[in-house]
């Protein structure tokens, strides 16, 4: 399969193979603390039940650092609800809004996503009046949707990026090494004639 490639080149693919490993080990670092974050907050930050009071759709732009990538917008939705929790266990604001007494409410976003489609979709996922699970940090004020299914909050994008970048690398790896395993004299050595 790689028999045309020269022993320069076979050491290019090596480098070139240990530089993507080392640009997908650190593509995964990202997407791996924002998994660990969502488990955290999952499993570790108190839960309450809440009901959609109102929602909204916002976007904004995003300007890469390098000025050869254009900018894009990413999109989500707000959700604010009323927690089923007393005054002193609140995270968000006590307000009176579907009764005289003060209600305990929140706002909940969803995850930023480049696709406007993806962001609406949460409107059918979450329709006003409609109850569910909010996790809720006491600390920060911070509350998220519990419950949701992975495909709909990890980022997909940058895993499928970075699982690329593996294979990437380990073709480029075995492209090099299967080279450096072949022996100079397929043939075996050459035999000397004696005169």
């Amino acid at each position: 399969m790689f028999s045309s490639i020269t022993p320069a080149q076979a050491k290019a693919l090596r480098a070139g193979g240990y530089l993507a490993l080392v640009v997908a080990f650190l593509s995964a670092v990202n997407w791996i603390l924002v998994i660990r974050e969502y488990y955290v907050m999952q499993h570790q930050w108190p839960a309450a039940s809440a009901t959609v009071y109102s929602m909204r759709e916002d976007s904004r732009e995003v300007t890469p650092p390098s000025s050869r990538q254009h900018s894009y917008q990413v999109y989500w939705v707000e959700f604010m609800v009323v927690l089923d929790l007393p005054q002193g266990q609140c995270p968000g604001s006590m307000v009176p809004l579907t009764t005289q007494e003060p209600q305990c409410t929140a706002e909940v976003k969803t995850p930023e996503v480049k696709s406007r489609a993806d962001a609406i979709v949460w409107f059918s996922r979450h329709p006003r009046n409609s109850r569910l699970v909010v996790h809720y940090d006491t600390q920060s004020g911070r509350t998220v949707f519990g419950g949701e299914s992975i495909f709909d909050i990890y980022p997909w994008d940058k895993i499928a990026i970075t699982a690329v970048a593996f294979v990437l690398a380990a073709l480029m790896l075995i492209a090099g090494r299967s080279q450096t395993a072949r022996p100079e004299y397929p043939q075996g050595v050459p035999k000397i004639k004696e005169e």
